[in-house]
């Protein structure tokens, strides 16, 4: 079996300057296909005799892509041996480029957007991780509200249907990052999922959507260790105005939560925000982002 491709047309070619002022160039060819197998060949070997299938670069504009492939009887009514079409290539710089040349939606690339989200919140530490005090050593009565931009990453793909193990997806919404992933440091990227299940044509999948989002505060809860008691020689006792050198009804107990050390008792005044500290509350899971494999 013989086949040849012959370039009859060049055109319409266009290039033109669209409502965003991007410039946009598109391209058109047409060729003669001609082959003397016994039996008609199938579109897809006629694309591939051709050697320009849909993801396929212009052979004089790099930029351009390959968008449309065309085949039809322009040549008028043929039959084998003497078997003919028109093959109709369209090419354009906005055009998208494949993964792949596949009509499996599963081999598309994985699609990622990036965004801030503004957030407003009352914070109880500096971005340092230095509790918050007034000028007389105190924490602030609820905290102080701030507008926080926290970073949104969002990722969305396309995986087979075929052993898609359905569970891991909620269990693995609010997942925390075990190791740095997407520049965050472990603790301060969280993720959530979700997944539609698709019948497109003959292709059966699932489109999933990670949705990763950032703190650079971490997104484990960590309250300032502050109270009304503190440890004494036999247990807890009642913080009191006098311990804060309050002399005034110094033995009335302290109306707001008091700063502790580590050992359960109270932060000395003087030593405020320095020795400060906040209990870590181990309330989400972690795991490897990177087994995701996006």
């Amino acid at each position: 079996m013989a086949f040849s491709v012959q370039w009859l047309v060049d055109g319409p070619n266009t290039s033109r300057i669209e409502q965003s002022g991007r410039i946009v160039s598109k391209y058109k060819r047409t060729y003669l296909y001609k082959t003397d197998a016994a039996s008609p060949p199938t579109d897809a070997q006629i694309t591939t005799d051709v050697g320009i299938a849909p993801g396929s670069p212009h052979p004089d504009d790099a930029n351009a892509t390959c968008q449309s492939v065309e085949i039809s009887h322009g040549v008028g009514p043929t039959k084998c041996p003497h078997f003919a079409r028109h093959v109709v290539v369209e090419w354009a710089t906005n055009a998208p480029v494949p993964n792949t040349v596949s009509t499996d939606p599963t081999t598309m690339r994985t699609r990622w957007s990036l965004a801030p989200t503004i957030q407003q919140r009352y914070i109880v530490r500096d971005r340092n991780g230095a509790m918050i005090v007034n000028a007389a050593g105190q924490p602030f009565d609820g905290g102080i509200p701030v507008a926080v931009r926290l970073g949104t990453a969002v990722a969305r793909r396309n995986v087979t249907a075929a052993g898609y193990n359905q569970n891991t997806v909620l269990a693995n919404s609010g997942k925390l990052n075990s190791t740095t992933f997407l520049g965050g440091a472990a603790g301060t990227i969280q993720v959530d999922i979700s997944a539609e299940e698709k019948y497109d044509g003959g292709y059966h999948y699932w489109e999933e959507v990670y949705t990763f989002a950032y703190d650079p505060l971490g997104w484990q809860p960590k309250p300032m260790n502050a109270g009304f008691f503190q440890k004494g020689t036999y247990g807890l006792t009642r913080i009191i105005n006098s311990d804060l050198d309050d002399t005034n009804d110094p033995l009335a107990p302290v109306q707001e939560p008091e700063p502790l050390l580590p050992d359960g008792t109270l932060v000395p005044v003087d030593d405020r925000p320095g020795l400060c500290n906040f209990i870590t509350v181990d309330a989400y899971g972690s795991m490897d982002f990177s087994t995701f494999g996006l």
